[in-house]
């Protein structure tokens, strides 16, 4: 008896060897796993920074020459080239990283093209050998023009440089296939230097250098906070970006930013206030006399008003010619007295307020205006929309958007 329960005693441990033998194989092999797998995931990375450094390189350089005097612009044929230099000038797993690309062409892993922006955000890519563009058309129009080149395309690879294993060699699997990181560049124009945040509506900046006010009976401009993607702005938020170097982000052409209507009296105030310590005061008696020149995001407002998200469709630069400060103001003591050469060089007006707010009105062209308290009196130079990226305002900028 004593000797059988030895032997069942022998078995028990055997077992509990060839246990441990497979538990240490199946940790063995979920260490190969956890290893190369993050691995992996650090050459993917690499891969996709290999990509998206060749998209905005190539974007970057996408047109060449000055815009020409009938709006259009020359596409770089070079983009492609310098793309492939980029990308592939970056090493994935110490591998140069492959890019299937032949010089002098437009097909493979590095491509100019279309990038058109879909109503939900998303966008479409597609490949273009068009040789100029033409920047005198609305936004819809060069949105769904697949012709217009506005984006660089860029894929990279590790498939014929495999990258190597780890401890999965010793199931053997010496290497993986790495599949292919795509990025997208879009030239959208993005600006990250507004000078307030305010953002003018497209059917209110034509005919140029025609005066209007804000805030008016139809909406002619909205405050915004410059967040993208949208998000509702509220005063305290837009409050802080006044006498700043405006928004802190790039906001794409395109793209929708938050917006909202109405007085904001805070915003307002403050806004009043960095006009009179920016713009000049020849006089030094606290009141400008001098345009305080701003640029401001142009935005498309659906059936003349401001909601809560409206889309960028350019940029513009506006001259602030006035604001008047709150509280009624019947006898017009608020009303300019100078401004730059109005009413004569070096002369300020004496007449009656209302007389010199009339004459003020007519010498800046100030269409269907009226006076009224916490307003500001603006006009906008003749800058086309979309606005051409010779603007300095609103240079052209290399965006990924994939």
């Amino acid at each position: 008896m004593n000797i059988f329960i030895r032997t069942l005693h022998n078995k028990s441990g055997a077992t509990a060897i060839i246990v441990a033998l497979l538990i240490g194989v199946v940790f063995i092999g979920l260490a190969a796993l956890a290893i190369d797998i993050g691995h992996l995931y650090v050459v993917k990375n690499e891969l996709k920074n290999a990509a998206d450094a060749g998209a905005l390189a190539g974007a970057n350089v996408l047109y060449s020459g000055a815009i020409n005097q009938d709006g259009t612009r020359d596409v770089n044929q070079e983009a492609n080239r310098v793309a492939f230099e980029a990308a592939t000038a970056n090493r994935s797993d110490n591998v140069t990283v492959d890019v299937d690309w032949q010089e002098g062409t437009n097909t493979g892993d590095v491509q100019r093209g279309h990038w058109k922006i879909n109503e939900d955000g998303s966008g479409v890519f597609n490949p273009s050998d068009a040789a100029t563009v033409n920047f005198t058309r609305t936004w819809d129009e060069i949105n769904n023009d697949p012709n217009f080149v506005n984006a660089v395309r860029v894929v990279t690879r590790r498939q014929d440089t495999p990258a190597a294993s780890f401890l999965a060699r010793i199931f053997g699997h010496d290497s993986f296939e790495v599949t292919s990181s795509e990025s997208i560049a879009y030239l959208g124009f993005a600006a990250n230097s507004f000078g307030a945040p305010i953002a003018v509506c497209r059917q209110y900046i034509a005919p140029c250098t025609v005066g209007t006010m804000f805030p008016s009976t139809t909406d002619t401009a909205g405050w915004t906070n410059f967040s993208n993607p949208c998000r509702t702005a509220n005063a305290d938020e837009m409050k802080d970006l006044i006498c700043t170097d405006g928004n802190d982000s790039k906001i794409p052409f395109g793209s929708e930013i938050g917006t909202v209507e109405g007085v904001q009296d805070v915003v307002y105030r403050k806004l009043r206030d960095c006009w009179r310590s920016r713009a000049e005061d020849r006089d030094g008696n606290n009141i400008p006399d001098k345009i305080w020149r701003l640029t401001l995001p142009v935005i498309e407002c659906l059936n003349g008003n401001v909601g809560n998200c409206n889309r960028v469709i350019g940029a513009v630069q506006v001259d602030v010619l006035w604001m008047t400060d709150t509280g009624n103001d019947p006898h017009f003591n608020q009303a300019p007295r100078r401004m730059e050469d109005w009413p004569a060089p070096n002369a300020t007006c004496t007449l009656s307020g209302q007389e010199c707010w009339q004459s003020f009105v007519a010498h800046f062209n100030l269409i269907g205006v009226t006076y009224k308290q916490k307003t500001m009196y603006f006009r906008s130079e003749c800058n086309p929309v979309p606005v051409s990226p010779e603007d300095p305002g609103w240079p052209p900028s290399a965006v990924l958007v994939r």
